[in-house]
């Protein structure tokens, strides 16, 4: 008994691992597959295992007494990747045991400690069933997975014979547990579950039915074509709404940046405005020694020319300085943090003060050991009293 059940135990079993041989990206889908050809995805199979029947008096029994060889074929089509249908034929034998010593299947006259006797009757079955793969329609299709779990639906004829022809019709449910060998072999771990007439053991009880548990072990073989084509109509739909988001993502990246050179002309306007402004204040005003550390030189946005209106003013600023034989003055170049890298900002500071530092020396005679140039790099323009970075302050000390 314990080896019988052992071994039905092992042949039940489903096998839940959902290893596969290999990784694909990206993750593929079951839908937007061509309808094959009535030739293709055909498979054929075979399988041999174990089955329990389960009558009104076969828990009377012992279970190793009442398991019986049985034996599967096969032949199925897959409709589409998710969805199949086979004919299937199962059996050869059942065995299970009734209290009635008059029973057209008794295989013995000797009843067991529980009073029962033994049943024995050849049996096949006959239906059509519809297969599920769950695999694909969970995991998306792929012709390359390993393990594919297989739900299955179905119904047919039932027929026992001994002593005397007897048939019914029997619902099925169960599950193929199949494991991919090679592009044309699948190994089929297969459990089903039928119901049918208890009419159909000659048994009388208190059931209205009687069922069968079978577990059979076995082999595949798919014909070619083996597997499914994507539509070209689906790929090209997917393809356009790719292109759509792409063109939608461009689309809202240049309205951000449209926003932000918007933002960035009104800041250099306002900068702008603030220069002319101040510039037109420095060109109205005179320059004395005591003036002298307040006075500025402005400089566009990115440059390092000084204009002609402030090489004017240097030309005074020059002559105040000779006349100052007591101090040292230093000119100091500025830049804003808005615009650019430090770096940059660091070098167009000290090219402005140079600059004026050549003027002053070159074109109206200043002493170069009076005169100390000093770059400042990036500043910003809040922490200044001129509100103006763009700048070069020449200051006595």
């Amino acid at each position: 008994m314990k080896r019988g059940f052992i071994l039905l135990l092992l042949a039940s079993a489903p096998l839940f691992v959902v290893a596969q041989a290999e990784e694909v990206s990206p993750r593929p889908s079951w839908k937007g597959f061509i309808t094959n050809g009535f030739w293709d995805n055909w498979f054929l199979s075979v399988g041999a295992g174990g089955k329990v029947y389960m009558g009104a008096n076969d828990h009377q029994g012992d279970l190793s007494k009442r398991i019986a060889p049985s034996f599967d074929f096969a032949v199925g089509k897959w409709l589409m990747p998710t969805l199949g249908v086979r004919f299937h034929l199962n059996g050869i034998s059942a065995k299970g045991f009734t209290r009635d010593p008059n029973n057209l299947y008794i295989s013995g006259n000797t009843a067991n400690a529980k009073g029962a006797y033994p049943q024995k009757w050849k049996q096949a079955q006959a239906e059509v069933d519809v297969l599920l793969n769950a695999s694909n329609w969970i995991g998306g299709y792929r012709s390359d997975r390993f393990f594919e779990f297989v739900p299955f639906v179905g119904g047919g004829l039932i027929r026992g014979w001994t002593k005397g022809n007897h048939h019914t019709m029997a619902v099925t449910v169960g599950l193929v547990n199949k494991m991919r060998l090679s592009r044309a072999f699948d190994l089929n771990l297969e459990v089903r579950g039928d119901v049918f007439d208890a009419k159909f053991s000659q048994e009388v009880g208190s059931r209205r039915v009687n069922g069968a548990l079978t577990s059979t072990i076995g082999v595949a073989y798919n014909f070619n074509k083996r597997t499914f084509t994507r539509s070209n109509t689906d790929k090209l739909q997917e393809e356009i709404a790719a292109l759509l988001a792409i063109a939608d993502k461009l689309k809202k990246e240049q309205a951000a940046l449209t926003r932000e050179n918007s933002e960035l002309q009104d800041k250099l306007g306002k900068e702008q405005n603030k220069n002319k402004a101040i510039q037109d204040q420095l060109n109205n005003q005179s320059v004395t020694p005591s003036t002298i550390q307040d006075q500025l030189i402005f400089f566009e946005i990115g440059t390092t020319e000084v204009s002609k209106a402030d090489k004017d003013r240097l030309k005074k600023w020059a002559e105040i300085i000779n006349e100052t034989a007591d101090k040292q003055f230093v000119i100091t170049g500025y830049a804003d943090n808005i615009t650019g890298s430090p770096k940059r900002n660091l070098e167009l500071s000290k090219q402005r003060a140079e600059n004026v530092f050549k003027i002053l020396t070159k074109e109206f005679g200043v002493d170069a050991n009076r005169l100390k140039v000093e770059g400042e790099g990036g500043v910003s323009a809040k922490d200044l009293p001129s509100l103006h970075s763009q700048r070069v302050t020449i200051i006595a000390k």
